[in-house]
């Protein structure tokens, strides 16, 4: 299916955004999160949200909370995947007006916008339509607990998002701190 017709499926949905679990001005300003790998937020290098029949989407900044109980850092310890060296990070705010979407629970998932792909000789598979996510927030953040609700949730689920994370579909709701 083309991401037009999709686009097209989408708009005439009468859901509201009130349903859906927005951070309140105050979470937004208290919250810091880091992106391991570079020293400094460089948006050029952003590249801009698409589905890719998976329930992660390719593009936006993956980072984790600093404050997280379980971030990017702990994951990597406990799995030895990569090494992670918080002197090659960098640290981001955001503006006040930002929309970050939350995922606390399974329940946060219902209404939410989605597709449907049936790959060959497969059942369908339905994902979480992250194009359309990034038109009505500028970043998604699975709490540590919607990670463990959502890991094997059904139909839409969050397996393979190993740890607490705010994934940043927007680069210019965000910037980065100054050391």
């Amino acid at each position: 299916m083309s991401y037009r017709l999709i686009d097209k499926l989408f708009s005439g949905i009468n859901k509201t955004e009130t349903n859906y679990k927005f951070c309140d001005v105050d979470t937004v300003r208290n919250l810091t999160v880091i992106h391991y790998g570079r020293k400094h937020f460089r948006p050029i290098l952003f590249d801009p949200i698409s589905n890719i029949n998976f329930n992660k989407p390719y593009g936006g900044l993956w980072t984790s909370p600093i404050d997280s109980n379980y971030g990017w850092i702990d994951w990597n310890k406990d799995y030895k995947w990569v090494f992670c060296e918080p002197s090659v990070s960098f640290k981001l705010k955001f503006t006040d007006d930002a929309k970050i979407l939350v995922i606390d629970s399974a329940e946060d998932l219902k209404g939410l916008p989605t597709y449907k792909f049936t790959p060959k000789l497969f059942k369908t598979k339905e994902y979480l339509d992250f194009r359309a996510l990034s038109r009505m927030c500028d970043a998604l953040w699975l709490t540590e607990k919607g990670m463990r609700e959502t890991k094997s949730s059904h139909p839409i689920s969050f397996e393979g998002w190993d740890c607490e994370t705010v994934l940043i579909m927007n680069k210019k709701c965000c910037y980065q701190l100054k050391y």
